[in-house]
Protein backbone atom coordinates (compact mmCIF):
# COMPACT_ATOMS: atom_id res chain seq x y z
CA UNK A 1 0.00 0.00 0.00
CA UNK A 2 1.17 3.39 -0.63
CA UNK A 3 2.80 5.34 2.36
CA UNK A 4 1.19 9.01 1.72
CA UNK A 5 3.05 11.71 2.75
CA UNK A 6 2.49 13.76 5.70
CA UNK A 7 1.77 17.58 5.07
CA UNK A 8 2.61 20.36 7.18
CA UNK A 9 1.14 24.15 6.17
CA UNK A 10 2.54 27.16 7.82
CA UNK A 11 0.64 30.26 6.81
CA UNK A 12 1.52 33.51 7.90
CA UNK A 13 -0.80 36.59 8.18
CA UNK A 14 0.51 39.62 6.09
CA UNK A 15 4.09 38.18 5.58
CA UNK A 16 5.04 39.81 2.00
CA UNK A 17 7.37 38.19 -0.23
CA UNK A 18 10.32 40.05 0.19
CA UNK A 19 10.63 39.57 4.24
CA UNK A 20 12.20 36.32 3.37
CA UNK A 21 16.30 36.53 3.52
CA UNK A 22 17.05 34.67 0.93
CA UNK A 23 15.09 37.27 -1.41
CA UNK A 24 17.72 39.64 -0.71
CA UNK A 25 15.13 42.34 -0.62
CA UNK A 26 14.14 43.50 3.07
CA UNK A 27 16.73 43.79 5.59
CA UNK A 28 14.85 40.80 7.54
CA UNK A 29 17.15 37.82 8.79
CA UNK A 30 15.73 33.96 8.26
CA UNK A 31 18.62 31.55 8.65
CA UNK A 32 16.63 28.36 9.36
CA UNK A 33 13.60 29.41 6.73
CA UNK A 34 16.78 30.35 4.03
CA UNK A 35 18.20 27.09 4.86
CA UNK A 36 14.54 25.04 4.44
CA UNK A 37 14.43 27.01 0.49
CA UNK A 38 17.76 26.27 0.18
CA UNK A 39 16.79 22.83 -0.46
CA UNK A 40 13.19 23.43 -1.80
CA UNK A 41 10.94 24.50 -4.36
CA UNK A 42 10.69 28.35 -4.40
CA UNK A 43 8.02 29.61 -6.31
CA UNK A 44 9.23 33.55 -7.04
CA UNK A 45 6.17 34.71 -8.65
CA UNK A 46 3.81 33.55 -5.93
CA UNK A 47 0.33 35.92 -5.30
CA UNK A 48 -2.76 36.36 -2.92
CA UNK A 49 -5.43 36.48 -5.60
CA UNK A 50 -7.51 38.71 -3.09
CA UNK A 51 -4.89 40.48 -0.94
CA UNK A 52 -7.37 40.09 2.32
CA UNK A 53 -7.51 37.44 5.20
CA UNK A 54 -10.82 35.27 4.47
CA UNK A 55 -10.90 35.73 0.49
CA UNK A 56 -7.73 34.55 0.72
CA UNK A 57 -7.95 31.45 3.10
CA UNK A 58 -11.01 30.71 1.14
CA UNK A 59 -9.23 30.34 -1.70
CA UNK A 60 -6.36 28.34 -0.42
CA UNK A 61 -8.54 25.90 1.26
CA UNK A 62 -10.84 25.42 -1.91
CA UNK A 63 -9.17 25.89 -5.16
CA UNK A 64 -11.58 28.46 -6.13
CA UNK A 65 -11.51 32.45 -6.63
CA UNK A 66 -13.66 34.55 -3.39
CA UNK A 67 -16.14 35.66 -5.91
CA UNK A 68 -16.89 32.02 -7.06
CA UNK A 69 -18.04 30.87 -3.42
CA UNK A 70 -19.38 34.42 -2.18
CA UNK A 71 -16.55 34.64 0.35
CA UNK A 72 -15.32 38.29 -0.98
CA UNK A 73 -15.00 40.28 2.20
CA UNK A 74 -13.58 39.43 5.84
CA UNK A 75 -15.97 37.82 8.03
CA UNK A 76 -17.83 35.49 6.13
CA UNK A 77 -18.90 31.81 6.54
CA UNK A 78 -17.02 29.64 4.41
CA UNK A 79 -20.09 27.08 2.67
CA UNK A 80 -19.92 23.77 4.79
CA UNK A 81 -20.87 21.79 1.21
CA UNK A 82 -17.57 23.61 -0.37
CA UNK A 83 -15.24 20.27 -1.24
CA UNK A 84 -12.02 21.67 0.87
CA UNK A 85 -8.54 20.23 0.76
CA UNK A 86 -8.77 19.49 4.69
CA UNK A 87 -11.97 17.41 3.58
CA UNK A 88 -10.27 15.96 1.03
CA UNK A 89 -7.45 14.33 2.87
CA UNK A 90 -9.90 13.07 5.83
CA UNK A 91 -11.75 11.54 3.20
CA UNK A 92 -8.59 10.01 2.15
CA UNK A 93 -7.09 8.59 5.51
CA UNK A 94 -5.66 11.19 7.03
CA UNK A 95 -5.63 13.13 10.14
CA UNK A 96 -6.55 16.57 10.30
CA UNK A 97 -5.52 19.64 11.95
CA UNK A 98 -6.09 23.22 12.42
CA UNK A 99 -3.98 25.45 14.84
CA UNK A 100 -3.95 29.17 15.27
CA UNK A 101 -6.07 31.41 13.27
CA UNK A 102 -9.00 30.21 10.99
CA UNK A 103 -10.89 33.73 9.77
CA UNK A 104 -13.41 31.57 7.58
CA UNK A 105 -16.56 31.54 9.93
CA UNK A 106 -18.99 34.27 11.53
CA UNK A 107 -19.98 34.45 14.84
CA UNK A 108 -23.33 33.88 17.05
CA UNK A 109 -25.00 36.45 18.67
CA UNK A 110 -25.41 34.08 21.90
CA UNK A 111 -21.83 33.17 21.74
CA UNK A 112 -20.46 33.86 24.96
CA UNK A 113 -16.99 33.94 24.46
CA UNK A 114 -17.31 34.75 20.94
CA UNK A 115 -17.11 38.05 18.38
CA UNK A 116 -16.27 39.47 15.03
CA UNK A 117 -12.42 39.17 16.19
CA UNK A 118 -12.53 35.93 18.05
CA UNK A 119 -14.76 34.01 16.19
CA UNK A 120 -15.09 30.54 17.53
CA UNK A 121 -15.99 27.05 14.89
CA UNK A 122 -18.13 24.49 17.22
CA UNK A 123 -17.44 21.13 16.27
CA UNK A 124 -18.98 19.87 13.20
CA UNK A 125 -19.11 20.99 9.72
CA UNK A 126 -17.94 24.18 9.94
CA UNK A 127 -14.62 23.07 10.64
CA UNK A 128 -14.26 22.17 6.76
CA UNK A 129 -13.07 18.53 7.79
CA UNK A 130 -10.31 19.29 10.43
CA UNK A 131 -10.80 16.92 13.19
CA UNK A 132 -7.78 18.53 15.39
CA UNK A 133 -9.03 22.04 16.48
CA UNK A 134 -7.22 24.55 18.51
CA UNK A 135 -8.08 28.06 16.84
CA UNK A 136 -8.18 31.80 18.03
CA UNK A 137 -10.51 32.85 14.81
CA UNK A 138 -9.09 35.65 14.13
CA UNK A 139 -7.18 37.22 17.26
CA UNK A 140 -4.73 40.05 16.48
CA UNK A 141 -3.91 40.43 20.27
CA UNK A 142 -0.44 38.99 19.95
CA UNK A 143 0.30 38.02 23.33
CA UNK A 144 -3.70 37.28 24.03
CA UNK A 145 -4.00 33.25 24.27
CA UNK A 146 -7.75 32.34 23.20
CA UNK A 147 -8.62 28.65 21.43
CA UNK A 148 -11.27 26.90 21.00
CA UNK A 149 -10.39 23.00 21.37
CA UNK A 150 -11.49 20.15 18.86
CA UNK A 151 -14.33 19.10 22.01
CA UNK A 152 -15.70 22.99 21.91
CA UNK A 153 -14.08 24.11 25.27
CA UNK A 154 -12.33 27.23 25.48
CA UNK A 155 -8.76 28.01 26.48
CA UNK A 156 -7.34 31.34 27.94
CA UNK A 157 -4.37 32.46 29.22
CA UNK A 158 -1.11 35.07 28.39
CA UNK A 159 2.06 34.37 25.87
CA UNK A 160 3.28 35.11 22.41
CA UNK A 161 0.94 33.22 20.12
CA UNK A 162 3.54 31.89 18.01
CA UNK A 163 5.41 29.85 20.68
CA UNK A 164 2.07 28.80 22.04
CA UNK A 165 0.92 27.74 18.83
CA UNK A 166 3.97 25.59 18.19
CA UNK A 167 4.12 24.06 21.25
CA UNK A 168 0.72 22.86 19.97
CA UNK A 169 2.03 22.16 16.60
CA UNK A 170 4.66 20.00 18.27
CA UNK A 171 2.73 17.99 20.76
CA UNK A 172 0.14 17.05 17.74
CA UNK A 173 3.34 15.81 15.31
CA UNK A 174 4.75 13.92 18.46
CA UNK A 175 1.21 12.39 19.28
CA UNK A 176 1.74 13.48 23.18
CA UNK A 177 -1.23 12.40 24.94
CA UNK A 178 -2.24 10.16 21.89
CA UNK A 179 -4.04 13.39 20.50
CA UNK A 180 -4.28 11.48 17.08
CA UNK A 181 -4.55 8.27 15.30
CA UNK A 182 -1.10 6.72 15.37
CA UNK A 183 -1.12 4.52 12.04
CA UNK A 184 -2.82 8.00 9.71
CA UNK A 185 -0.68 10.19 7.91
CA UNK A 186 -1.09 13.80 9.37
CA UNK A 187 -2.60 17.25 7.53
CA UNK A 188 -1.74 19.96 9.66
CA UNK A 189 -2.21 23.75 8.87
CA UNK A 190 -0.21 25.79 11.50
CA UNK A 191 -1.81 29.39 10.96
CA UNK A 192 0.56 32.13 12.50
CA UNK A 193 -1.41 35.70 13.15
CA UNK A 194 2.04 37.66 13.11
CA UNK A 195 3.27 39.41 11.22
CA UNK A 196 -0.03 40.80 11.37
CA UNK A 197 -0.41 44.39 13.05
CA UNK A 198 -1.77 43.99 16.41
CA UNK A 199 -5.65 45.38 15.88
CA UNK A 200 -6.87 45.88 19.73
CA UNK A 201 -3.53 45.10 21.26
CA UNK A 202 -4.10 46.41 24.97
CA UNK A 203 -1.07 48.78 25.30
CA UNK A 204 -0.73 52.03 26.58
CA UNK A 205 -2.78 55.03 24.60
CA UNK A 206 0.86 56.68 23.62
CA UNK A 207 2.10 53.32 21.38
CA UNK A 208 -1.32 53.05 19.49
CA UNK A 209 -1.55 54.07 16.26
CA UNK A 210 -3.28 52.25 12.87
CA UNK A 211 0.15 50.24 12.85
CA UNK A 212 0.92 48.73 16.06
CA UNK A 213 3.85 46.05 15.03
CA UNK A 214 5.36 44.14 17.46
CA UNK A 215 7.25 41.58 18.52
CA UNK A 216 9.18 40.00 21.62
CA UNK A 217 12.21 42.14 22.39
CA UNK A 218 14.77 40.10 21.93
CA UNK A 219 13.67 39.49 17.93
CA UNK A 220 13.02 43.25 17.84
CA UNK A 221 15.84 45.44 19.51
CA UNK A 222 18.19 44.24 16.19
CA UNK A 223 16.20 45.82 13.97
CA UNK A 224 15.86 48.89 16.13
CA UNK A 225 19.96 48.94 16.68
CA UNK A 226 20.42 50.00 13.20
CA UNK A 227 19.61 52.20 9.75
CA UNK A 228 16.83 49.43 8.37
CA UNK A 229 17.29 49.55 4.20
CA UNK A 230 14.32 50.06 1.89
CA UNK A 231 14.10 47.51 -0.88
CA UNK A 232 11.62 50.05 -2.63
CA UNK A 233 12.78 53.68 -2.49
CA UNK A 234 9.31 54.94 -2.71
CA UNK A 235 8.48 54.28 1.48
CA UNK A 236 7.72 56.41 3.96
CA UNK A 237 10.89 56.30 5.49
CA UNK A 238 10.19 58.24 9.46
CA UNK A 239 7.53 55.53 9.84
CA UNK A 240 8.61 52.16 8.41
CA UNK A 241 12.13 52.95 10.73
CA UNK A 242 9.65 53.27 13.19
CA UNK A 243 7.64 50.24 12.82
CA UNK A 244 9.28 47.48 10.41
CA UNK A 245 11.37 46.16 13.47
CA UNK A 246 7.90 45.15 15.26
CA UNK A 247 7.12 43.52 11.83
CA UNK A 248 10.92 42.22 11.22
CA UNK A 249 11.29 40.96 14.78
CA UNK A 250 8.00 38.78 14.23
CA UNK A 251 9.28 37.40 10.89
CA UNK A 252 12.57 36.55 12.73
CA UNK A 253 10.56 35.13 15.40
CA UNK A 254 8.45 32.92 12.98
CA UNK A 255 12.03 31.52 11.63
CA UNK A 256 12.68 30.63 15.49
CA UNK A 257 9.89 28.76 15.56
CA UNK A 258 9.84 27.30 12.41
CA UNK A 259 13.41 26.08 13.31
CA UNK A 260 11.87 24.05 16.16
CA UNK A 261 9.85 22.26 14.04
CA UNK A 262 11.48 21.53 11.03
CA UNK A 263 14.58 20.19 13.80
CA UNK A 264 12.33 17.85 15.49
CA UNK A 265 11.34 16.73 12.14
CA UNK A 266 15.15 16.02 10.91
CA UNK A 267 15.83 14.19 14.10
CA UNK A 268 12.99 11.63 13.68
CA UNK A 269 13.86 11.12 9.74
CA UNK A 270 10.10 12.34 9.46
CA UNK A 271 11.09 15.37 7.14
CA UNK A 272 11.98 12.56 4.21
CA UNK A 273 8.06 11.98 4.21
CA UNK A 274 6.51 15.65 4.72
CA UNK A 275 5.67 17.92 2.62
CA UNK A 276 6.07 21.67 4.05
CA UNK A 277 4.69 24.51 2.65
CA UNK A 278 5.75 28.12 4.16
CA UNK A 279 3.15 30.44 2.86
CA UNK A 280 1.11 33.28 3.50
CA UNK A 281 -2.70 34.47 2.77
CA UNK A 282 -1.45 38.19 1.78
CA UNK A 283 1.60 40.88 1.84
CA UNK A 284 2.33 44.34 3.71
CA UNK A 285 3.04 47.40 2.15
CA UNK A 286 4.47 48.72 5.45
CA UNK A 287 5.06 52.32 4.07
CA UNK A 288 5.57 51.83 0.38
CA UNK A 289 3.77 54.09 -1.83
CA UNK A 290 2.83 55.69 1.32
CA UNK A 291 0.27 52.50 2.22
CA UNK A 292 0.17 50.32 5.15
CA UNK A 293 -1.23 46.77 5.06
CA UNK A 294 -2.90 45.08 2.04
CA UNK A 295 -5.55 45.18 -0.01
CA UNK A 296 -3.63 46.90 -2.87
CA UNK A 297 -2.28 45.29 -6.55
CA UNK A 298 0.96 46.22 -5.16
CA UNK A 299 4.21 43.48 -5.27
CA UNK A 300 4.69 44.20 -1.30
CA UNK A 301 0.57 43.16 -1.03
CA UNK A 302 -0.01 40.94 -3.84
CA UNK A 303 3.18 39.21 -3.81
CA UNK A 304 3.71 36.22 -0.92
CA UNK A 305 6.24 33.53 -0.16
CA UNK A 306 5.40 30.15 -1.41
CA UNK A 307 7.99 27.55 -0.75
CA UNK A 308 7.16 23.90 -0.93
CA UNK A 309 9.73 21.12 0.21
CA UNK A 310 9.97 17.28 0.19
CA UNK A 311 13.16 15.51 0.15
CA UNK A 312 13.94 13.28 -2.97
CA UNK A 313 10.05 14.53 -4.66
CA UNK A 314 10.71 18.02 -5.03
CA UNK A 315 13.86 19.23 -6.35
CA UNK A 316 15.47 22.38 -5.01
CA UNK A 317 14.94 25.21 -7.31
CA UNK A 318 13.68 29.09 -7.69
CA UNK A 319 10.45 28.36 -9.86
CA UNK A 320 9.40 31.07 -12.47
CA UNK A 321 6.13 29.49 -12.73
CA UNK A 322 3.00 32.25 -12.19
CA UNK A 323 1.44 30.33 -8.92
CA UNK A 324 -1.43 32.06 -6.91
CA UNK A 325 -3.43 30.63 -4.12
CA UNK A 326 -6.04 29.25 -6.00
CA UNK A 327 -3.20 27.03 -7.50
CA UNK A 328 -2.41 25.87 -4.09
CA UNK A 329 -5.10 22.93 -3.11
CA UNK A 330 -5.03 21.60 -6.81
CA UNK A 331 -1.03 21.46 -6.29
CA UNK A 332 -1.15 20.04 -2.99
CA UNK A 333 -3.77 17.14 -4.00
CA UNK A 334 -1.67 16.37 -6.97
CA UNK A 335 1.41 16.08 -4.91
CA UNK A 336 -0.53 13.92 -2.25
CA UNK A 337 -2.13 11.68 -5.38
CA UNK A 338 -5.40 12.44 -4.34
CA UNK A 339 -7.98 13.42 -6.16
CA UNK A 340 -8.66 17.07 -6.82
CA UNK A 341 -13.04 17.91 -6.93
CA UNK A 342 -14.41 19.51 -10.31
CA UNK A 343 -14.73 22.76 -11.25
CA UNK A 344 -11.79 24.04 -9.62
CA UNK A 345 -10.61 27.27 -10.82
CA UNK A 346 -7.02 26.85 -9.48
CA UNK A 347 -4.32 24.61 -11.86
CA UNK A 348 -2.55 21.17 -10.29
CA UNK A 349 1.13 22.91 -10.34
CA UNK A 350 2.18 20.09 -8.92
CA UNK A 351 4.67 18.48 -12.20
CA UNK A 352 5.72 22.26 -12.07
CA UNK A 353 7.06 22.16 -8.37
CA UNK A 354 8.52 18.81 -9.11
CA UNK A 355 10.41 19.94 -12.59
CA UNK A 356 8.78 17.88 -15.22
CA UNK A 357 6.44 20.63 -16.69
CA UNK A 358 7.09 23.80 -17.81
CA UNK A 359 6.53 26.93 -15.73
CA UNK A 360 2.96 28.21 -16.34
CA UNK A 361 2.66 31.62 -17.95
CA UNK A 362 -0.79 32.18 -17.25
CA UNK A 363 -1.67 35.36 -15.76
CA UNK A 364 -2.36 35.82 -12.16
CA UNK A 365 -6.04 37.69 -11.90
CA UNK A 366 -6.19 39.87 -8.61
CA UNK A 367 -9.34 40.94 -7.24
CA UNK A 368 -10.32 43.25 -4.02
CA UNK A 369 -14.36 44.82 -2.90
CA UNK A 370 -13.43 46.09 0.74
CA UNK A 371 -12.44 44.43 4.21
CA UNK A 372 -15.54 44.61 5.86
CA UNK A 373 -18.66 43.27 4.46
CA UNK A 374 -21.33 45.59 3.55
CA UNK A 375 -24.73 45.34 5.59
CA UNK A 376 -26.49 43.22 3.28
CA UNK A 377 -23.79 40.48 3.22
CA UNK A 378 -23.99 40.17 7.09
CA UNK A 379 -26.23 40.34 10.23
CA UNK A 380 -23.57 42.24 12.34
CA UNK A 381 -22.52 46.11 12.46
CA UNK A 382 -19.23 46.36 10.67
CA UNK A 383 -17.81 50.12 9.53
CA UNK A 384 -19.66 50.94 6.06
CA UNK A 385 -16.42 51.12 3.20
CA UNK A 386 -17.21 52.09 0.18
CA UNK A 387 -15.12 52.58 -3.60
CA UNK A 388 -12.17 50.40 -2.69
CA UNK A 389 -13.26 47.71 -5.48
CA UNK A 390 -10.89 46.60 -7.99
CA UNK A 391 -9.92 44.03 -10.41
CA UNK A 392 -6.50 43.08 -12.12
CA UNK A 393 -3.95 41.11 -13.83
CA UNK A 394 -0.19 40.12 -13.01
CA UNK A 395 1.65 38.71 -16.36
CA UNK A 396 5.42 37.86 -16.37
CA UNK A 397 5.96 41.63 -17.24
CA UNK A 398 2.87 43.54 -16.61
CA UNK A 399 0.26 44.35 -13.93
CA UNK A 400 -2.95 45.80 -14.60
CA UNK A 401 -5.92 47.17 -13.01
CA UNK A 402 -9.15 48.72 -13.04
CA UNK A 403 -10.68 50.49 -10.34
CA UNK A 404 -14.20 51.60 -9.20
CA UNK A 405 -15.37 54.06 -10.95
CA UNK A 406 -18.52 55.07 -8.92
CA UNK A 407 -18.63 58.81 -7.53
CA UNK A 408 -17.25 57.57 -3.88
CA UNK A 409 -14.56 55.84 -5.40
CA UNK A 410 -11.95 56.65 -2.97
CA UNK A 411 -9.53 55.75 -6.26
CA UNK A 412 -10.56 59.90 -7.06
CA UNK A 413 -11.35 62.98 -5.22
CA UNK A 414 -9.49 65.11 -2.47
CA UNK A 415 -10.10 62.12 0.21
CA UNK A 416 -8.57 59.63 -2.74
CA UNK A 417 -5.52 57.65 -2.63
CA UNK A 418 -4.45 59.21 -5.12
CA UNK A 419 -3.84 56.51 -7.11
CA UNK A 420 -5.45 57.51 -10.29
CA UNK A 421 -5.84 60.71 -12.06
CA UNK A 422 -9.23 61.62 -12.42
CA UNK A 423 -9.73 60.51 -16.04
CA UNK A 424 -8.05 57.58 -15.65
CA UNK A 425 -9.90 54.18 -16.43
CA UNK A 426 -7.11 52.16 -15.96
CA UNK A 427 -3.46 51.27 -15.19
CA UNK A 428 -0.87 49.49 -16.82
CA UNK A 429 2.60 49.04 -14.22
CA UNK A 430 5.64 47.84 -16.23
CA UNK A 431 7.18 45.11 -14.02
CA UNK A 432 10.54 44.95 -15.72
CA UNK A 433 11.27 48.44 -16.65
CA UNK A 434 9.66 49.97 -13.66
CA UNK A 435 10.55 47.27 -10.57
CA UNK A 436 9.52 49.31 -7.92
CA UNK A 437 5.97 50.19 -9.60
CA UNK A 438 6.73 53.74 -9.09
CA UNK A 439 5.15 55.15 -12.89
CA UNK A 440 1.76 53.75 -13.65
CA UNK A 441 0.94 53.81 -17.33
CA UNK A 442 -2.77 55.06 -18.35
CA UNK A 443 -4.24 54.56 -21.67
CA UNK A 444 -3.54 57.09 -24.07
CA UNK A 445 -0.19 57.62 -22.34
CA UNK A 446 2.57 57.90 -24.41
CA UNK A 447 5.33 56.12 -23.07
CA UNK A 448 3.32 52.98 -23.92
CA UNK A 449 1.24 51.49 -26.50
CA UNK A 450 -2.63 51.35 -26.28
CA UNK A 451 -2.16 48.30 -28.12
CA UNK A 452 -0.96 46.79 -24.59
CA UNK A 453 -3.47 48.05 -22.69
CA UNK A 454 -6.20 47.03 -24.60
CA UNK A 455 -4.89 43.41 -25.16
CA UNK A 456 -4.23 42.69 -21.26
CA UNK A 457 -7.65 43.99 -20.66
CA UNK A 458 -9.83 41.47 -22.94
CA UNK A 459 -7.82 39.00 -21.01
CA UNK A 460 -8.90 40.38 -17.73
CA UNK A 461 -12.82 40.57 -19.09
CA UNK A 462 -12.45 36.86 -20.10
CA UNK A 463 -10.74 35.81 -16.67
CA UNK A 464 -13.59 37.95 -14.83
CA UNK A 465 -16.54 36.42 -17.25
CA UNK A 466 -14.92 32.63 -16.33
CA UNK A 467 -15.28 33.24 -13.08
CA UNK A 468 -19.22 35.19 -13.22
CA UNK A 469 -17.80 38.20 -11.89
CA UNK A 470 -19.24 41.28 -12.88
CA UNK A 471 -17.33 44.08 -11.26
CA UNK A 472 -17.12 45.64 -14.92
CA UNK A 473 -20.38 46.27 -15.44
CA UNK A 474 -21.73 47.21 -11.97
CA UNK A 475 -18.18 49.62 -10.94
CA UNK A 476 -16.52 50.15 -14.28
CA UNK A 477 -19.00 51.01 -16.18
CA UNK A 478 -17.01 52.24 -19.27
CA UNK A 479 -16.57 50.29 -22.44
CA UNK A 480 -12.74 50.47 -22.71
CA UNK A 481 -12.46 52.00 -26.17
Amino acid sequence: MEQRPNVLVIMADGWRRQALGCMDQDPVQTPSMDAFAAQSCVMESAYSNYPLCTPARASFLTGKYAVEIGMEYNWQRLPVDEPSISQVAFDHGYDTALIGKWHLDDYEEDDEHGDHWCTFSPPGERRMGFRYWYCNGCCHDHWRLRYNDTDGNLFEGEGWQLTHETDKALAYIKNENDERPKEKPWFLCLNWSPPHNECGRKVDKSLRDKKQYYAPEEFEKPYHDRELAMHNPDTDADAYQRWAPGYFGAITSMDDEFERIYSYLKQQGLDKNTIIVLTADHGEMLGTHGRWMKDIWYEESAGIPFIIGWPEHIPASRNKSLFSLVDAAPSLLGLMNLPIPAQRSGMDQSGIIKGLVAPSEKEVLLSHNTGAPPPERTRYEFPIEKGMYWRGLRSRRYTYVIVDQREDSIFYGKNSWDAFPSDARCALFDNQEDPHQQQAIYLGDSTATDEVIVAIHKKLEQRLNEVNDDFIEKYWHKELV
